[in-house]
């Protein structure tokens, strides 16, 4: 199958789709804290265009993210001596801890994973913003791999 798109990014000159976005999500945290009863607004997507996501996730109340993104996944390191030995682990969470480029490729592995799997599109957005650019060309390497791209998937990005 051979697949071929150009995306030109418009928003904001033929269309404005803060209304849209603003609802998806409130939408999204309706279903991750519902209990938080936070709306976004039309005028808080227009204050956030242009911005990253952690910079947007910043403009957000607390509340609408604490504890919820990844609901307690925590990683295990290991500690050394000055000798290189491991002298122990420790324990750290994914939400408080870890760096913004772990958090991220943690958050595209399930994404990139199914698509690789079903042969979908995946789109992702800035995905140069956190990640390390040998992490980066690792993962355009398996979309160009047909070994583990044998269901011809498409990575689609912007950075």
């Amino acid at each position: 199958m051979n697949k071929k798109m150009i995306l030109y990014d418009l928003d904001g000159t033929l269309w404005d789709s803060s209304k849209q976005v603003a609802e998806s999500w409130t939408e999204s945290i309706k279903r991750v804290a519902p209990e938080t009863g936070i709306v976004i607004t039309e005028d808080f997507m227009h204050r956030a265009m242009g911005k990253v996501m952690d910079e947007i996730k910043k403009m957000m109340p607390k509340e609408a993210f604490e504890g919820k993104i990844y609901n307690g996944v925590k990683t295990i390191h290991k500690v050394y001596d000055n000798n290189g030995l491991v002298v122990r682990t420790t324990e750290l969470t994914m939400e408080n801890d870890e760096s913004y480029g772990t958090t991220k490729l943690f958050a595209l592995s399930a994404p990139i994973i199914d698509t690789l799997r079903n042969g979908k599109i995946l789109w992702v957005d800035e995905i140069d913003h956190g990640l390390h650019y040998d992490l980066l060309v690792a993962i355009i390497r398996l979309f160009h791999s047909s070994e583990t791209n044998p269901h011809n998937a498409q990575l689609i990005i912007n950075t």
